[in-house]
């Protein structure tokens, strides 16, 4: 049986607009984007946003599946119905602003970080990504 590859789903244009404004510390121009291309589907799978500054990132319906999110600053940010399959969210930064609802998600994927107690995360996700962590931290030791 041959079984068919997945192609990635990532735009090259969208990564390096978020990088460039990560870069600036302002997302003004991203989120207009965003904005003004509200059916674009956001390909961002397997991006690496490692210390990105995604502060009040519009993120809401991003395929971030798989993407190296350590370190990176989510204060404020829209991540509504994104698809984290995989995303590695390690030490993020989040606050009460960051809303986190709707995602999907699975056993792979990881959040921890600074002020993960304070974001908006539907609590089925919540206790998900307590289980990871904790089955994580076991097979470590």
């Amino acid at each position: 049986m041959i079984s068919e590859r997945k192609e990635k789903q990532f735009d090259e244009s969208q990564y390096e607009i978020l990088i460039k404004c990560s870069d600036k510390g302002d997302l003004t121009e991203w989120n207009e984007w965003r904005e003004n291309n509200q059916k674009a589907s956001i390909l961002l799978e397997g991006a690496n946003f490692i210390s990105a500054n995604l502060n009040g990132a519009d993120l809401w319906n991003a395929n971030l599946a798989g993407a190296d999110l350590r370190n990176v600053n989510l204060e404020g940010a829209d991540l509504w119905k994104a698809n984290l399959k995989g995303a590695k969210l390690i030490a993020a930064i989040v606050d009460k602003q960051t809303f986190i609802w709707g995602c999907d998600f699975d056993k792979q994927t990881v959040f921890t970080g600074k002020g993960l107690y304070l974001a908006r995360i539907e609590p089925l996700m919540k206790k998900s990504l307590r289980i990871n962590l904790i089955t994580m931290m076991k097979t470590k030791t």
